[in-house]
């Protein structure tokens, strides 16, 4: 969806049109650290546009002393492990419209494949995790950051086959386990086993019964930022979810949840406080 994540960084005064046509934006975000919780391809019709705007930006914020960290999501880990499956059907078809093969985005010799084969898994930023589906609960942060490691220090393709990657209870995959009181219990347990304060993810733009916008649980451990801009969950606007005191993250204290300020960044500009779940 790149004309409305075009809109949603101009909103949050991330990026500039520069006129240049090799390099259109520009990363006006100085030391902002940007978190993508991946799903750049498969969800419309330009991924190549989106994934191209991802490579441009990094370096660009980075010289600013900001950060971009894009993130794996179930697409970009399904794709990979198998580029001939089913869902990633409109995928293909872009690339054969735009003239590349399948090649230029899963071998290391191009610059796209670097791009997606270089990406991690999850993020932690303080005492927060960011993660696709943000399902956590099997192994304490620093084992699942070694495994991590194991898996994605020389990945190939059958990497991304592994049930760590596309397993139906994976980090990525996972759906519905913030509604089911024993999963959902288990990823608190974990995170306050590892002493995490909370998760973000994406993956379901429906959760906590809150559609087309950035939702968070009850106990503010949980905040999903699918806002479902894909055609198929909705065409809606989207948002970029702000933490605009960013040292709160580093607190691992529940009693700080409370305190801390979070909300998000509309397509107009103006911020919205988060719904809470139903």
């Amino acid at each position: 969806m790149y004309p409305q994540l075009l809109k949603l960084l101009k909103a949050a005064k991330l990026i500039n049109v520069t006129g240049n046509s090799t390099s259109p934006f520009s990363w006006t975000g100085g030391k902002t650290l940007l978190v993508v919780i991946g799903d750049s391809i498969d969800k419309g019709p330009q991924s190549i546009e989106v994934l191209d705007l991802w490579m441009s930006l990094t370096p660009q914020a980075e010289k600013a002393q900001g950060r971009i960290v894009h993130l794996l999501g179930n697409h970009e880990a399904e794709f990979l492990a198998d580029p001939a499956q089913n869902k990633s059907e409109a995928f293909r078809a872009e690339l054969t419209q735009k003239g590349l093969s399948v090649d230029q985005i899963t071998q290391p010799q191009y610059p796209r494949a670097q791009f997606l084969l270089s990406l991690p898994i999850a993020a932690k930023v303080g005492a927060w995790i960011f993660a696709h589906s943000g399902f956590y609960t099997h192994m304490k942060w620093t084992d699942f950051k070694n495994t991590a490691s194991i898996f994605l220090n020389y990945p190939t393709l059958s990497t991304y086959q592994n049930s760590f990657f596309i397993g139906a209870w994976s980090i990525l995959e996972a759906k519905k386990w913030e509604i089911k009181s024993i999963p959902r219990i288990g990823v608190e347990e974990a995170l306050t086993a590892s002493r995490l304060a909370g998760i973000v993810f994406g993956h379901q733009p429906k959760a906590f019964g809150i559609e087309g916008e950035c939702g968070i649980s009850s106990d503010r451990r949980l905040i999903k930022i699918d806002n479902g801009m894909a055609p198929e969950a909705g065409s809606h606007e989207g948002s970029i979810l702000n933490f605009p005191n960013p040292s709160q993250l580093l607190s691992n204290h529940l009693n700080d949840l409370p305190k801390m300020t979070v909300n998000a960044i509309l397509p107009t500009g103006f911020t919205q406080e988060l719904k809470i779940e139903h």
